[in-house]
């Protein structure tokens, strides 16, 4: 269970969603770090029985140095647990990085077809293994044959796909960065990155996520959005197919607009799954996109 930080550390401390709504009911506890005081170790391990971060943001694209947090949760004993679903496996192993407990949106990168629904962990060591696969079998939730099946399947293949991934989100990142018509452009690879670094310590390659911001705010990425024709419109990512969103509307609209800006989730804000499709009809069909904004 975790423990609150003090009141005077507010800036996410008030944030209602599942974390602070729901675990409550199960006497857990949770606080919301900003990333940048979590990579500056600045904030105070010893109220926390757990730390949980995702390895690459969503939807902002931030990038957590887990080479200096495993080592500074290791110090104070303190379990951590990584959501490397955006890095993926090729890209990034947190277990060899020091980290407790890894887990994957199976659904997206692992599986790769956009099939099937599921969710994967491991863990550093025996003890959390077992306390893991204990509640799996008390809560029931494991795969069905079928999806057991397309998830083994597209497994065979993630090598393949993360390089095309790889590519093509660098690509359109560029694209996208140098767009007059875009207000700022979010990928860990692109140098002038804020995470640049630390992406570079602790990535091998930087997935086929990224963000942007398009000018005319909401109206602007709407239209956008309108006018895409390769890639789907859909909340999922990590696929064969492209896929855009808008994080407003999907995955952070339950939060409040002042502590979504406080987040870095602008109304204007597009995330974008690029798939394997080939960069160069990925950039003309957001080209002719943003042509209409």
């Amino acid at each position: 269970m975790e423990s609150p930080r003090e009141e005077s550390d507010e800036l996410y401390g008030q944030t209602h969603n599942f974390f602070s709504d729901e675990l409550s009911r199960y006497q857990i506890r949770t606080d919301f770090v900003p990333m940048d005081e979590i990579n500056s170790l600045s904030f105070k391990l010893k109220n926390y029985d757990l730390v949980y971060v995702e390895s690459i943001t969503n939807p902002t694209m931030k990038v957590t140095d887990l080479v200096e947090l495993s080592k500074f949760c290791i110090e104070n004993n303190t379990p951590l647990v990584v959501d490397a679903t955006f890095a993926s496996p090729y890209n990034q192993k947190p277990l060899d990085i020091g980290c407790s407990i890894v887990i994957h949106s199976g659904t997206k990168y692992l599986s790769g077809h956009s099939d099937v629904t599921h969710g994967m962990v491991a863990a550093s060591s025996a003890e959390h293994l077992e306390r893991i696969l204990r509640m799996r079998t008390t809560l029931g939730s494991t795969m069905d044959p079928l999806q057991s099946f397309l998830a083994l399947r597209g497994l065979k293949t993630l090598g393949l796909r993360m390089e095309k991934h790889n590519r093509v989100a660098l690509e359109v990142a560029k694209f996208l960065s140098q767009h007059k018509k875009v207000t700022g452009t979010f990928y860990p690879d692109l140098p002038d990155s804020k995470y640049y670094d630390i992406a570079k310590k602790v990535l091998t390659g930087f997935g086929g996520m990224l963000s942007f911001e398009v000018a005319g705010g909401l109206d602007g990425a709407k239209r956008l959005l309108k006018h895409i024709k390769i890639a789907s419109v859909a909340a999922s990512l990590g696929g064969v197919g492209s896929m855009v969103s808008l994080p407003l509307e999907t995955s952070h609209a339950g939060i409040p607009h002042a502590e979504r800006l406080k987040m870095g989730i602008n109304d204007g804000l597009v995330r974008f799954s690029c798939g394997i499709e080939d960069a160069e009809d990925l950039i003309s069909d957001i080209e002719a996109a943003l042509a209409m904004v």
